[in-house]
């Protein structure tokens, strides 16, 4: 059951939604509601021990945004603060945290690498339908391709999760297969966020190796082989990383990064969770506004303030203080990395694999398979 809530929460594009209420509402939540009773049922004689700091993050993200709602409404704040829809998803973020925990016991990874398969096999069978698109990006590309997602946020997000993805195949013959389809998608959408990432899994999967020596030459022929893999997909991938600085994407990303510090000077306390875009694009004083901070950490210091920054950084701590090697901890260490520059906040994939991954420290029994080296 754990493998099949972890399929479906890949599926988070709006397309998947159906517009109940102040959102949409997908198929990922029906079914974790579904999963609501059995927790119920089992919490009677089972209740996990929440992370200290895991509940402090959600304890001051709520108490923040409702604070920061009600004097909103009378009118004590600046423009750009208030009750924002965005703090549902906090609210769902943590049910599947504690969805998380509930599943952590058993052995979750066999059915975690099922579903990253068919969510792989999918995006590619997404992009062989929409292939004319594709060539068409190709011959002119510009920025990414613009295609139908699976995914939430877009060709880089979509992008970054299939590679993270590959974090869960650590340690079995089906590693390096998988992380060369997924850094071919990466090449094909242009992803600079996904290609990073990347690059950081498989210089991870050969530090940890047994045979280092083996490896050293492996990793040289696989480089060389993701090279040529983006150079013959789409090139312009790498001329996009010598743009930084220079196209709209990162002076974008730029204006709003100093516009969300200058908020965060002129209102330190918060302006309550999801309004953090709203706070940059009024300070970035930029003529196209954006939809995302693009730095989950930034996002972070203008939604809670500065005690909500040390909260999450507390939750980072947590998963570093606790970490083995082990592939559900690479996939969290990529999200922590790639949040430098993406991810909105709330995602129900990374919440619910922290709790598969700190729910071990509850008393469950650990999964033996966790653990392997390449």
């Amino acid at each position: 059951m754990a493998g099949l809530l972890f399929f479906a929460l890949n599926f988070s594009g709006p397309a998947f939604g159906l517009p109940l209420g102040p959102g949409l509402v997908k198929p990922f939540h029906l079914l974790a509601l579904l999963l609501f009773f059995p927790l119920l049922l089992k919490a009677g004689a089972w209740f996990p021990r929440i992370p200290l700091s895991v509940g402090f993050f959600f304890f001051w993200a709520f108490g923040v945004s409702l604070l920061v709602g009600l004097a909103s409404g009378l009118g004590l704040l600046p423009e750009a603060a208030g009750l924002n829809p965005l703090l549902l998803n906090y609210a769902f973020a943590f049910y599947l945290f504690l969805l998380g925990l509930f599943f952590a016991g058993g052995r979750v990874l066999p059915g975690l690498r099922v579903a990253a398969l068919a969510v792989l096999a999918l995006v590619l069978l997404k992009n062989y339908f929409f292939s004319d698109a594709l060539r068409a990006y190709l011959a002119n590309p510009e920025a990414h391709p613009e295609l139908p997602w699976l995914f939430g946020g877009g060709p880089n997000l979509e992008a970054s999760w299939l590679v993270m993805h590959g974090a869960l195949f650590l340690g079995t013959p089906l590693f390096w297969p998988y992380w060369l389809l997924a850094l071919g998608i990466a090449a094909l959408y242009a992803s600079r966020a996904a290609f990073v990432l990347a690059f950081l899994l498989a210089l991870w999967a050969f530090w940890t190796s047994r045979y280092r020596v083996l490896a050293f030459f492996a990793l040289g022929a696989l480089g060389a082989a993701g090279l040529v893999l983006v150079l013959s997909l789409n090139p312009y991938l790498l001329a996009r990383f010598a743009q930084i600085g220079e196209d709209p994407g990162s002076l974008g990303r730029l204006a709003l990064w100093g516009g969300a510090l200058r908020a965060f000077l002129d209102w330190p306390l918060g302006f309550g969770a999801g309004n953090a875009i709203h706070a940059a694009n009024a300070y970035a004083f930029s003529l196209r506004p954006e939809d995302n901070v693009h730095n989950y950490y930034l996002q972070v210091l203008l939604d809670f303030g500065i005690m909500g920054l040390f909260a999450w950084l507390a939750v980072v701590f947590t998963w570093l203080r606790r970490f083995r090697g082990d592939p559900l901890g690479v996939f969290l260490g990529l999200y922590f990395a790639g949040a430098l520059v993406q991810f909105r906040g709330a995602d129900p994939l990374f919440w619910f694999v922290l709790g598969l991954y700190l729910g071990r420290e509850t008393g469950a029994a650990p999964d033996r398979a966790l653990n392997p080296r390449v």
